[in-house]
């Protein structure tokens, strides 16, 4: 908590003092305006991050329309596509006997969400503050997704100038996605450095339902043992799973969030 509240005062005072000299005759955005919000993560090394998260955690992009000076549309969108890949390779001799393993792996999948409201500003008193209320509803998508491993082990004696063991293995496995959605009634401000520049913070009250599930695979493929006695696997495993999970929570977006309007 601590943290955040630094993290807040040390952008407070850098945008205080960039923006000082704008004009402030119209800070807070009016009809026609629209704009986009960050979520600002780390202090020590500062990113940009998601506004928000989705029931499935894909990081989303706010963007808001002002209809009129008091009522705004908004809409959270995100998609995550995953397609990571990784390798290992190491080799080890203790004696005559070297080990050399081979690995590599991938994984793939995505996720989407969206989550359109709107909220309605209340007046203030304080020129640069802008508190609001509103209403948010959400879907999430996520996809199916797979992870493939292959591991490649050869034992080798020098000795007797023979592999004393050898495996090749690769393990496939496919998990289904699932749904979610919900709806949340929100409380925010947004404290206005300039007329285009904005940090805040939400919180929410809601309900979520996310449901996932369907068929599972995982597969085994490959041999192990010795030269002249080598085992081959082939396995394959086929299961139906699902999962459903509802809950009302109280949160915030968990950081200093950063608007800018155009």
């Amino acid at each position: 908590m601590r943290k955040l509240v630094f993290s807040f005062l040390f952008i407070a005072g850098v945008a205080s003092s960039v923006f000082a000299q704008a004009p402030v005759d119209r800070v807070k955005p009016v009809a026609g305006d629209m704009g986009i919000g960050f979520k600002l993560t780390g202090i020590a090394n500062v990113s940009f991050n998601d506004w928000d998260a989705n029931h499935f955690n894909v990081p989303q992009l706010l963007y808001r329309y002002y209809v009129s000076d008091k009522f705004a549309i908004r809409t959270g969108l995100g998609l995550d596509l995953m397609n990571t890949k990784g390798t290992f390779f190491d080799e080890e001799q203790i004696g005559a006997i070297k080990t050399t393993t081979d690995s590599d792996s991938s994984m793939t999948g995505m996720g989407f969400g969206i989550s359109p409201g709107f909220e309605f500003h209340l007046a203030s008193p304080a020129a640069k503050v802008d508190p609001y209320v509103g209403v948010v509803v959400g879907v999430s998508y996520l996809g199916t997704s797979e992870y493939q491993r292959r591991d490649k082990v050869d034992v080798f004696d020098f000795n007797t100038g023979q592999y004393t063991s050898q495996s090749d293995i690769t393990v496939r496995e496919r998990t289904p996605g699932g749904l979610g959605f919900g709806g949340n009634a929100l409380i925010g401000f947004n404290y206005f450095f300039s007329d285009n520049f904005a940090l805040g913070a939400e919180y929410m009250l809601g309900y979520q339902m996310v449901n996932t599930g369907g068929e599972y695979e995982t597969s085994v493929n490959g041999f192990t043992g010795t030269p002249g006695n080598v085992v081959p696997i082939n396995t394959v495993t086929n299961y139906t799973g699902t999962s459903s999970s509802g809950n009302g929570a109280i949160r915030s977006t968990g950081g200093v969030n950063v608007s800018v309007f155009w």
